[in-house]
């Protein structure tokens, strides 16, 4: 077992110990938007004035574990920034496996958004935002052009992705726990670069991309973030990388954790809230000048 991957099972009585002193401020609404008990979605409204760009946060697990109330702290945490959260839940490996979890954030996707239409006003835009295996099926969602059509979903819509920790490519010479957790996801292992998002990169028709990565995450080599921006900035889409500095920088640390320490606490955090405000601003064209 590697150095990085026991630094991240330590870091989970220090984790669990910061979720339990969470406070909940705000009850989200559960939302069906499928027949399996966890294709449903929860919906964060901020408790003051609402942004303009909504946020849809996929979590990770794995492909196999997790849901959506087990990360609700996240959801909070972006609604006390303004902005209106929802959190979709996905069938799990390795009773469904790839395309089905694709298939149902894209699903989820389509459902929030037209129930931000519902609420009248112009067509609001929503920033992809994913941890981990969340981050994978985020990619997706924002690059995946046929899944897009196959789910009616306007590439339009979709204001950026931003990454924590996620695989995206399933190539040889990434740590072994990456390799047997894709295992559970695709029926037939030769398939799987039909479930790499940086194969879709060239699809991607330049959405905003940030990829958030620690060099000593033991679980998602950091080689495969960094080919994933890479790839991308010789396609010419407009892509920012982040590497986690040396601290709480352990997987689950930083793709997940970062929103139990606040942002004046996380250097990561701080990228990513950051990157929400500029690529708003971008959206409504009052991007600040450098």
């Amino acid at each position: 077992m590697n150095a990085n991957l026991l630094r991240e099972y330590a870091s989970y009585p220090g984790l669990l110990r910061d979720l339990l002193r969470v406070k909940r401020r705000i009850e989200p609404e559960r939302i069906v938007y499928g027949g399996d008990r966890r294709q449903y979605f929860l919906d964060f409204a901020p408790p003051g004035r609402e942004r303009c760009t909504a946020v849809i946060y996929i979590h990770g697990g794995g492909w196999d574990s997790g849901e959506p109330a087990m990360f609700r702290f996240i959801g909070q945490y972006f609604a006390l920034q303004g902005y209106r959260c929802f959190l979709p839940g996905y069938r799990h490996a390795p009773k469904f496996r790839y395309p089905a979890q694709a298939e149902d954030v894209c699903a989820a996707a389509g459902a929030i958004l037209r129930r931000l239409d519902r609420e009248g006003g112009p067509p609001r835009p929503a920033a992809v935002v994913g941890s981990s295996a969340g981050a994978h099926l985020g990619a997706l969602l924002c690059l995946d052009r046929q899944l897009q059509k196959q789910f009616a979903l306007d590439p339009g819509r979709l204001a950026g992705f931003a990454g924590l920790g996620g695989p995206y490519d399933f190539e040889d010479g990434h740590p072994a726990v990456l390799y047997l957790l894709a295992r559970k996801l695709f029926p037939v292992w030769e398939e799987r670069r039909q479930g790499a998002p940086r194969e879709k990169l060239a699809f991607g028709g330049g959405i905003p991309l940030l990829v958030i990565h620690s060099p000593r995450d033991g679980v998602v080599g950091y080689e495969n973030a960094w080919d994933f921006a890479r790839r991308a900035r010789e396609l010419g889409l407009p892509v920012r990388f982040f590497s986690v500095p040396p601290g709480r920088d352990s997987h689950s640390a930083y793709t997940a954790g970062i929103f139990l320490e606040g942002r004046e606490n996380s250097p990561a955090l701080d990228a990513l809230t950051d990157w929400l405000g500029r690529l708003e601003r971008l959206t409504y064209g009052k991007e600040e000048k450098q």
